[in-house]
């Protein structure tokens, strides 16, 4: 949907931030995209005195049907969490950054979490601590690394369709 952004008419992505433990609403993530003469410069904002800190974004609603697969994904931002379901074919919430994947729970209905790795210091450490907080609570855990990028919306991007 189209927002203004800096005096500018623009498409908007938007995303709902829910409590990961209680779904309560926290905030509203905002994604406003600009066209310039290089591509697409994207400028992400969350509403002013909201909380993000224990958000995510639940790309897939959290149904009875999503809790008796007992299996989700998490990653970073939106596009990543998106591209890792293509990748993964499993449902994937995004954390919209390393800080919520990093202190992301381990929730009694999920058996086995796909943990989407940034390729950066900050998103490999992230995505170990939950890795290793869901193994000692007995379930199984997978970090998914892009080949040689950042992301998977970046290594989707550069694959050949």
């Amino acid at each position: 949907s189209p927002s203004v952004f800096d005096g500018e008419t623009v498409p908007t992505m938007l995303g709902l931030i829910t409590n990961i433990q209680t779904g309560a609403q926290q905030s509203l993530h905002r994604t406003f995209i600009r066209k310039t003469e290089d591509g697409y410069l994207k400028e992400r904002r969350n509403l002013p005195n909201h909380a993000k800190a224990g958000g995510v974004i639940r790309l897939f609603p959290d149904t009875p049907a999503l809790r008796e697969s007992g299996r989700l994904a998490i990653a970073e931002g939106i596009e990543t969490a998106l591209s890792l379901f293509q990748v993964s074919d499993v449902p994937c919430w995004a954390a919209i950054d390393a800080g919520n994947v990093e202190n992301f729970p381990v929730l009694p209905w999920v058996r086995e979490i796909w943990i989407g790795e940034d390729a950066e210091p900050k998103g490999q450490a992230a995505a170990e601590r939950v890795f290793r907080r869901y193994r000692r609570a007995g379930k199984q855990a997978h970090i998914l690394s892009p080949p040689g990028v950042n992301d998977w919306n970046d290594y989707l991007q550069e694959v050949p369709v």
